[in-house]
Parts: structure tokens; C-alpha cells; sequence
């Protein structure tokens, strides 16, 4: 399906974007306190990509880091996974993630 819409004589590209998550990690990072102390903490990294649902045209990946906690609950990333909310998120980063499953945006209050 073609994406381009004409009125008169402009012309112009008008997409239906969903997000697409490529890979997700864990990173385990080393931080200073305001004491001087090394603190360990770890963050969630997926690589991005936004396709059309109606052609299929994808943009260029994107990178997006958050805390472990955030990373756990995303729905983006838990669809991808395969994992419901409840389930072992840890368990499934080890596994590849398959391409191209189709992910709903997570709407935030």
C-alpha cells in the first residue's frame, strides 16, 4: 500500500509508525555516590526502529536507555521478548530476539 497522499497538486508521505524493538541488554554500570563509594547499578538498552504498518518503510534505528525497573515493565520491549508482565524477563534477554513483531505503543499517564 502506498503511503503518499495527494491534494491539488502537493503531495506528501503520511505514515502509520509503530515501534519495533531490533535487541534489548542488560548494562551493568558503575556509579561514585556523593561519599566517594562505587555503586553498581544496571540499566535496560534496546535498539529501536519504527516501521508502517501499511508499506512497511522503516526509519533508522534509535537507541533507548532506561533503569532496570522501567526496562522490566516496558511493554515495547516485553512484547518483543515474548514475555508477559508477570513472567522471567532475565531468562528471555538471553534468548535472540526475533525481528519484526508487530508492538503496540505504551501510553504513559
Amino acid at each position: 500500500m502506498n503511503c503518499t497522499k495527494h491534494l491539488f497538486s502537493l503531495q506528501w508521505d503520511h505514515h502509520d509508525w509503530r515501534p519495533h524493538v531490533l535487541s534489548t541488554e542488560y548494562v551493568p554500570t558503575v556509579d561514585t555516590n556523593m561519599w566517594g563509594r562505587p555503586v553498581t547499578s544496571e540499566f535496560v538498552r534496546c535498539r529501536k526502529q519504527y516501521v508502517c504498518k501499511a508499506c512497511g518503510k522503516a526509519r533508522a534505528d534509535i537507541n533507548c536507555i532506561c533503569d532496570k525497573a522501567e526496562g522490566d515493565d516496558c511493554a515495547i520491549r516485553l512484547a518483543c521478548l515474548g514475555v508477559s508482565k508477570s513472567g522471567d524477563v532475565r531468562a528471555a534477554v538471553t534468548t535472540p530476539v526475533t525481528r519484526g513483531a508487530t508492538i503496540a505503543r505504551k501510553r504513559r499517564p
